[in-house]
């Protein structure tokens, strides 16, 4: 072809195009297994682990039983127990904004702690003035602290953190699987609060609060951070967190990362080299090309 002539980039045209049909058919192909596959591979278990963990601690913590029966916490407390309702909905918008002044300046680790460490205190609060060792209306008060420390991490932050841990290809699987989790904790709460309510009387957010407590704890030792970091990176940290600096397999999982990433590192630089040989044939004429091809493939020896 002659240099940027209009067969070439005919051709490019058509090579790109058969480039696109043929990703698309890959993708189609395997994305029945994408599930297995994300279930199946080691370094990413942990991964899987955190997002369900997480996504479970947002219902467990209680969150849908306060707006769920907020009438109950807030009758005798004050006239009208709509108005306590209104004022959680309020305070749950206020909440979702100091979140978003914050996640990035904090990460989402410690959000996720303080915010399970703020719900917690909400939640003892709240048991106390159920119980009547303080005065009614530190249960408006506790309800009221608890939605915005839900707000300020647990509430956000694991619907953000799937599309942040996992490579492209993962991520609409791992928020299928992260919804199904949060949406049958958050059925099995609402089933079974009055039950709770009715058998534990003023202790009802009493295992609320050790669940919390527990996903706190769990965000805390083996949550990887995911603010400004890559999948790799995040994967990376997942597999040292989670084998205590000296698993044989997680370390063999940073291993095999680290060496992916090199991989991919040498194939980026290959692929450009080749890049700017073509480029190169071309933009030189037919026959320089043909004498250096032939210079080339002919041995010195036969050469001379």
């Amino acid at each position: 072809f002659p240099p940027g002539g209009p067969a070439l980039e005919k051709e490019v045209g058509h090579m790109q195009s058969a480039m696109a049909v043929h990703a698309t058919r890959h993708a189609s192909a395997h994305s029945g297994s994408a599930v297995g596959d994300l279930l199946a591979d080691p370094r990413l278990r942990p991964l899987v682990v955190s997002m369900i963990v997480v996504h479970a601690g947002q219902q467990l913590c209680g969150i849908n039983a306060v707006f769920y029966y907020s009438n109950m916490f807030f009758d005798g407390v004050i006239e009208d127990p709509l108005v306590g309702t209104c004022l959680a909905g309020a305070i749950n918008v206020f909440g979702v904004w100091v979140a978003l002044r914050l996640m990035d300046r904090m990460g989402r680790k410690r959000l996720l702690v303080i915010s399970g460490a703020g719900m917690l205190a909400g939640c003892a609060c709240l048991t106390l003035a159920l119980m009547g060792a303080v005065p009614n209306i530190v249960a408006l008060f506790a309800v009221m602290s608890y939605v915005t420390f839900f707000e300020i991490g647990f509430g956000p932050i694991p619907w953000l953190i799937v599309a942040e841990m996992f490579d492209a290809k993962y991520v609409a699987t791992a928020q299928s699987v992260a919804v199904q989790v949060n949406w049958f904790f958050n059925f099995v709460v609402g089933l079974t609060f009055p039950s709770i309510s009715e058998a534990l009387g003023p202790y009802s957010f009493g295992p609320f609060a050790a669940l919390t407590l527990a996903a706190a704890a769990f965000c805390h030792w083996r949550l990887p951070e995911t603010a400004g970091k890559a999948p790799d990176e995040v994967a990376r940290e997942a597999a040292r967190v989670w084998g205590g600096g000296g698993g044989g397999g997680d370390a063999h999982a940073v291993l095999v990362l680290e060496a992916s990433s090199k991989t991919k590192e040498i194939n980026s630089f290959t692929a450009v080299q080749h890049l700017k040989v073509n480029s190169n044939l071309f933009d030189r004429p037919s026959r320089e090309v043909s004498h250096s091809i032939v210079d080339q493939t002919i041995p010195e020896d036969t050469q001379a």
